[in-house]
């Protein structure tokens, strides 16, 4: 290696010898490792003072000085740069001194009357490559490996030295900006997880182009994000941030050969609100962006203390909820559908309830959105499912008719996705001996739209084995002619608010009829749902809709209830509320 292709080291020497620090220099101009230069320094506190301007790869630290001496000369310089590796070259051959230094932190300990090139070559090039290690660590330590941005830990601390600030300066105002990307998991799913990956990178370069300088991102995990939005004027400050976010997502991220679309929801938490500390922030932040998120998604959502109070009372119901589903809390009720020209019962829905010990008997809106959240929408489907086909099956043989009775369940997309769904289901038909063309599966236009393909193989292979098939509450989600052509569903269930909104002349009767007029042309059938007046029932009847549920017949009731409203009449005629014209 030529003088020229040798790294060039800055070393700081803290001697007040003048004779020992030539003797130094000349140790340094044999070494053939490396070229180095070489600051020197006769007192500590030059010393310390020269590390403040940065540029020094290595200290050489006497502990024999004009202003120090001992242990506490290093203790000093260690403790104001910290980043920096430090040799102790000294005259004191002390073997108990030696170790304490080195066990405070100094790379190495060497005795200047045995000081020879090779020595301090090899310990200055083994504090250089071993700092540059620490650093590499620490580093990793409080940023994330993917994305290069700050980590949760990093983002605590730097949170945490915010609240610091702003306790000794009260009108300093800082605010937790908390988001997660919107349906990241079906990019994940369909376009794969180094796309995934891809995506965040790119993601967490435009991010630092949004934020301010001083400001801090931090991928917390997953995909989700916070900022540390410091020095605001007011809160309007923190509103423009989250509203840049919303604009800088707006244009597609290419990846690849694919141009991948983003949206987030972003919660907001001010400083002056009533978190008191790091974790209580981004609690609060986390919460209203669940709020902005249920809102509609691509929004920001300012906390305020209501919402924590929601939260907690949420967080209640999810634990009563783990424990009912293991106490076996859960009740089904059952809804009779009815063919609208011969007044007959076809079949039933079934609906769970939870017979909580100290609310009584809870109804779906109660909790179903929080077994969605949790997972246990999964346990708590499959029970569902099990529970009404068994109990279909006990009914078709007690009370035959022709043809016989259908069970209607709702599935969850959670479920849909599952790899074992179809065997699952067949399974349950094994087991309960219900024929597979009594179960109809009611799944939503979202659940087909957010899992698409995905569940169109799986919903294809439950229609081959002779599982009906059902589209719910059609007309409110984001209705697809193409998903018709595509796939060839049984029924159709038009949305009670519809059904409640039947006025001539009006868009919902206008929408009911266009649903009816498309399911004839396409051989599919319909269920109205939520009728609860005669007039609706008759009106829905003139206009050829084939069957219909709702209160006007019977309430979600239980088994018992059922089965005295078919033993009434074996044809199977529904006796609740006939109505004679």
């Amino acid at each position: 290696m030529t003088t020229t292709d040798q790294p060039v080291v800055t070393l700081l020497l803290i001697e007040d010898s003048p004779e020992d620090a030539a003797l130094v220099r000349d140790v340094l101009e044999q070494s053939p490792r490396f070229r180095s230069t070489v600051e020197h320094r006769f007192r500590l506190e030059k010393g310390i003072a020269r590390l403040a301007e940065g540029g020094i790869d290595v200290v050489l630290l006497d502990f024999s000085l004009p202003d120090s001496f001992g242990i506490d000369t290093f203790r000093r310089i260690h403790h104001a740069h910290p980043e920096i590796p430090v040799i102790v070259l000294t005259s004191l051959d002390d073997d108990q001194l030696a170790l304490q230094a080195v066990s405070e932190g100094a790379q190495d300990y060497l005795v200047k009357k045995y000081l020879e090139q090779r020595l301090l070559t090899r310990s200055i090039c083994y504090a250089i490559e071993r700092n540059r290690a620490e650093q590499q660590l620490l580093h990793n330590a409080f940023h994330d490996t993917l994305t290069g941005l700050a980590n949760r830990a990093l983002f605590g601390d730097r949170l945490d030295m915010a609240m610091a600030v702003a306790r000794r300066r009260p009108t300093g105002q800082f605010a937790v900006l908390f988001f997660d990307l919107d349906r990241f998991k079906n990019i994940n799913d369909s376009l794969g997880h180094a796309v995934g990956d891809q995506l965040l990178v790119a993601l967490a370069r435009r991010l630092e182009t949004i934020i301010r300088p001083g400001d801090t991102v931090a991928r917390i995990g997953g995909d989700e994000f916070a900022i540390l939005v410091n020095d605001m004027h007011d809160i309007g400050d923190a509103i423009q941030v989250a509203e840049r976010i919303l604009e800088g997502f707006e244009a597609p991220f290419p990846i690849d050969s694919n141009e991948v679309f983003v949206s987030a929801s972003i919660g907001i938490a001010i400083h002056d609100q009533a978190a008191t500390d790091a974790d209580a922030m981004l609690r609060d932040a986390d919460i209203a962006m669940y709020r902005a998120k249920a809102s509609g998604k691509g929004r920001y959502e300012i906390f305020d203390p209501e919402m924590h109070a929601s939260a907690v009372a949420l967080l209640k119901i999810e634990t009563e909820l783990r424990q009912a589903v293991d106490r076996g809390e859960f009740v089904m009720h059952y809804q009779p559908i009815v063919a609208l020209k011969e007044r007959k019962i076809m079949g039933f829905e079934g609906l769970v309830r939870w017979q909580h010990p100290e609310r009584g008997l809870v109804a779906p809106a109660g909790f179903i959105t929080v077994a969605e959240e949790t997972g246990l929408i999964v346990p708590l489907g499959w029970w569902v499912m099990e529970q009404s086909c068994r109990q279909i099956r006990e009914w078709q043989l007690q009370f035959p008719m022709n043809p016989p009775l259908f069970i209607s369940v709702n599935v969850s997309g959670r479920i849909f996705v599952d790899n074992n769904v179809v065997e699952g289901i067949l399974d349950i038909l094994g087991r309960t001996g219900l024929p597979p063309e009594s179960l109809r599966l009611e799944v939503t236009e979202n659940v087909i739209l957010e899992h698409s393909e995905a569940v169109m193989t799986k919903m294809q292979q439950l229609r081959a084995m002779g599982v009906q098939l059902s589209i719910d509450d059609f007309g409110t989600g984001y209705s697809s002619l193409s998903y018709l052509q595509r796939f060839q569903y049984d029924t159709l269930k038009i949305d009670r608010s519809f059904i409640s909104g039947m006025q001539p002349g009006t868009d919902s009767q206008a929408i009911v009829e266009t649903i009816l007029t498309l399911a004839s042309t396409l051989g599919i059938g319909v269920i109205a749902e939520g009728i609860e007046t005669a007039e609706q029932m008759i009106k829905l009847r003139d206009l050829d809709c084939p069957q219909g549920q709702g209160f006007w017949f019977a309430r979600p009731v239980h088994p018992l209830m059922i089965e005295e409203m078919l033993g009434g009449d074996d044809t199977g005629r529904i006796s609740a509320r006939m109505v004679t014209n």
